[in-house]
């Protein structure tokens, strides 16, 4: 999981307009991280 995330967030940090939204995009990382996810059955 934490791959296809570390994916998903180089792929949104390379779209011009997410650049844009870094902060934005930071803050939600950072909330993500702070908040314990169950896991997901395989």
């Amino acid at each position: 999981m934490e791959r296809v995330d570390r994916d998903l967030g180089t792929a949104i940090q390379a779209s011009p307009v997410w650049r844009a939204n870094d902060d934005l995009l930071q803050s939600i990382l950072r909330d993500r991280v702070a908040t314990p996810v169950a896991p997901i059955p395989a």
